[in-house]
């Protein structure tokens, strides 16, 4: 975190407490839906999630070496070590029904698209 850029830690430490609060119940009715973080984010339009990303996307943008530094700190070892010592459960289920960490990998590149550091294909 301290390796961090001032302007991208607090959108880490949004990352990691998201993942802290992570519900096993929503988690395992996600996969079942095949549901990811953009899923939620598209769905709430009005939302003061959506005015924070706008935020971060905005600043990130601005800066190709704050966008770096972002792209580098959202990563699976980040939400795999959060999980696992902070949110048991959850990390448990997804070792049980995710083994290939498929659908953990799709939802941190979906929060890479939401806050623009990562193009969003166009189909």
């Amino acid at each position: 975190m301290k390796k961090q850029h001032p302007l991208v830690r607090p959108y880490l430490q949004d990352f990691i407490n998201w993942l802290k609060k992570l519900d096993p119940i929503a988690v395992y009715d996600a996969l079942e839906k095949g549901e990811t973080v953009k899923t939620f984010y598209d769905r709430e339009r009005f939302s003061p999630y959506r005015m924070g990303a706008a935020a971060a996307r905005g600043l990130l943008k601005s800066s190709k070496r704050l966008r770096a530094r972002a792209d580098e700190a959202f990563n699976i070892k980040v939400a795999r070590l959060v999980m696992r010592f902070e949110n048991q459960e959850v990390y448990d289920l997804l070792r049980e029904f995710d083994p290939d960490e498929s659908y953990l990998r799709n939802n941190i590149d979906d929060f890479k698209k939401i806050l623009g550091l990562v193009e969003e294909s166009r189909t």
